[in-house]
């Protein structure tokens, strides 16, 4: 039992930096923002250009990055406000994921002092599982809801209204579509399931080979000795 309740602590840790650490990275990705706004399937061409549009994806992933201030002739008077917000909630998240990453360390640590090697393959396996589970069942209700679950999140995160924005008047939201934000969704998804599968492989190899070396010691104690006359 010794170490039970830590590992399950870190089991439940191990998917929130999985998933959080890929979304914070993704978000902060240039080149795959500049990528995805070239395609006139992404932006809205009716309300701004492909040009317009880069400017506005480069002010705003500097700006999520703290090397810039927006400007609300190219972004949109509310569309800036909302930025704010944005940018708010990122910077927490950082340090929502510092925090608990150290929490994971720390717990890793004290499992090697203690010399509850075996638990650490576990949270590996379980957190990574956990971590694919979740992104399978968000991945199945994005495919059938996806502007229901993005509506529904932007409800929970934010306590203002600034996020309803009106393309005509609002470039952001011309630049950055619905389906922009499907494929940073999708992004998210493959890249946090990927690395969740590693985890989960590395833990199931990890204990089959410790149940192994495991089996072979027992044998060896169990063999009967030779006694020499």
């Amino acid at each position: 039992m010794e170490g039970k309740y830590l590992q399950i602590l870190l089991i439940v840790i191990l998917p929130i930096i999985i998933i959080l650490g890929t979304t914070l990275q993704v978000s902060s990705d240039s080149n795959f923002f500049n990528k995805q706004i070239t395609s006139l399937e992404i932006i809205n061409p009716t309300y701004v250009t492909i040009g317009v549009a880069g400017e506005i994806t480069t002010s705003v992933v500097d700006y999520l990055k703290g090397d810039n201030e927006l400007d609300e002739e190219l972004l949109g008077i509310r569309a800036k406000e909302h930025m704010k917000d944005v940018k708010n909630i990122r910077d927490i998240s950082f340090y929502v994921l510092w925090i608990i990453t150290l929490l994971f360390i720390v717990g890793i640590l004290i499992l090697i002092l203690t010399k509850r090697y075996e638990r650490i393959p576990k949270i590996l396996f379980g957190g990574g599982l956990i971590a694919a589970i979740i992104n399978l069942l968000v991945f199945i209700f994005a495919n059938q809801a996806f502007g229901t679950l993005w509506t529904s999140l932007h409800e929970v995160l934010f306590t203002n209204d600034l996020w309803i924005l009106n393309p005509a008047t609002d470039p952001l939201v011309a630049t950055f579509t619905l389906n922009f934000f499907i494929i940073f969704l999708k992004r998210i998804l493959l890249i946090s399931t990927i690395l969740a599968l590693i985890l989960a492989i590395i833990g199931i190899i990890w204990m089959l080979v410790t149940k192994k070396e495991a089996k072979i010691h027992h044998l060896e104690i169990d063999k009967p000795k030779e006694h020499q006359w």
